[in-house]
C-alpha cells in the first residue's frame, strides 16, 4: 500500500505558497500469481518532472517510472529555451495528458499518478 499525502503551505494573511507532497518510501515485488518476492525501503515516489512540477506515484513503481521517464523528456524538449506567456500549467497539463496516452498500456492500469503544478500566473488557484 502507497500512502501520498499532499497539504497546501499559505503564509500568515492565508496566501498560497505552494503544496508540500510526502509519500512512503517500500516498494515491492510480486511474482505473477502474487507472492512476494522482495521489497526495499528507498523508494522515490515523489519526482519532480520541472521547476514547479513535481509528481506522487503508486502502484506498479517499475511501470510508472518508465513513463514519467517519458513525460519529462516531452516537457524538457518542448519547454526548452521557449516562453510560456500565457498559463504555463495549461501546456505541461496538455503535455502530461498526450504522453500517458501515447504510452498508457492495459498492464499499467495498477499505476496511479498526482501531479502537482505551481503555476505562478495563477494565484487563486484554477482546476486543470
Amino acid at each position: 500500500m502507497t500512502l501520498i499525502s499532499s497539504l497546501v503551505v499559505t503564509d500568515l494573511f492565508g496566501e498560497n505558497q505552494g503544496v508540500l507532497l510526502s509519500a512512503d518510501s517500500r516498494i515491492t515485488g510480486y511474482t505473477e500469481s502474487g507472492k512476494l518476492t522482495s521489497f526495499n525501503n528507498n523508494g522515490q515516489k515523489i519526482v519532480k518532472l520541472c521547476e514547479n512540477v513535481s509528481t506522487g506515484i503508486a502502484g506498479d513503481f517499475f511501470n510508472s517510472n518508465n513513463i514519467l521517464n517519458k513525460i519529462t523528456k516531452n516537457i524538457t524538449k518542448e519547454l526548452a529555451g521557449r516562453i510560456v506567456f500565457f498559463s504555463r500549467a495549461r501546456v505541461i497539463v496538455q503535455l502530461i495528458r498526450k504522453t500517458l496516452k501515447a504510452n498508457w498500456q492495459e498492464t499499467h492500469s495498477d499505476s496511479s499518478f498526482i501531479f502537482v503544478i505551481r503555476d505562478f500566473t495563477d494565484k487563486k488557484g484554477e482546476s486543470l
